[in-house]
């Protein structure tokens, strides 16, 4: 059985200098980690369908399952909703502006005309970006391989995006052409501390599990 674990807010951090044992719980950098805490009333599996998934993630305060979901490409708000929280850690904010291409987003100089929810969420990310920004202490970017990250997927080079990124808006400003969202560089010149967390859910493109 793959080891799990779910988190809920601390309203008090208390940041602790030593890491937290694999299967061993308490606070680490504010974030509670418990394991085991899945469950279904029925002892079944858990489904969770893509129209459900705001009202569950919001009770599900479970930052690695937010990490998992903004690399899918969920419609009806779930973009927009996660990175517009203000807990929602710096670590999945980035993960989201990989998922969905950083280079592309910003070299556009206009809104294209099937606007969706992908370019409502980063125009979120960049006023973020550039007033309180997103907490960069509870939560690391997860590794390759980690237990509770159930899909496959490289480690997140900020530097590299954060380059293509700046390419891209300065290409179009070297045509005399305006970028219309602003670079996240706040946030992608950051490297986020907080345990590593694991989620005991898996994402796939019809819901949660």
């Amino acid at each position: 059985m793959a080891l799990n674990a779910g988190i809920v807010e601390n309203t008090a951090p208390d940041p602790t200098p030593e890491r937290l044992k694999i299967q061993e719980n308490g606070f680490e950098n504010g974030v509670e980690v418990r394991w085991y805490r899945k469950s279904a009333a029925d002892g079944g599996s858990t489904h969770i369908p893509v129209d459900e998934l705001i009202p569950f993630l919001e009770k599900h305060r479970d930052y690695a399952l937010w990490y998992q979901v903004v690399r899918h490409d969920f419609a009806g708000g779930v973009h927009e909703w996660i990175v517009s929280q203000p807990d929602c850690p710096n670590a999945v904010a980035a993960a989201f502006i990989d998922a969905v291409g950083g280079a592309d987003l910003y070299g556009l100089t206009s809104r294209p005309s099937h606007s969706n929810h992908i370019y409502r969420a980063a125009e979120i990310v960049s006023r973020r970006d550039m007033a309180d920004g997103f907490p960069s202490d509870t939560m690391r970017d997860p590794e390759p391989g980690e237990p509770g990250f159930f899909f496959n997927f490289e480690r997140l080079d900020r530097k590299a995006l954060l380059e293509q990124c700046e390419a891209a808006a300065h290409a179009q400003l070297a045509l005399g052409k305006t970028p219309i969202y602003a670079v996240p560089k706040n946030l992608l010149s950051k490297t986020p501390t907080g345990p590593r967390l694991r989620t005991e859910y898996s994402v796939d493109d019809t819901g949660i599990s």
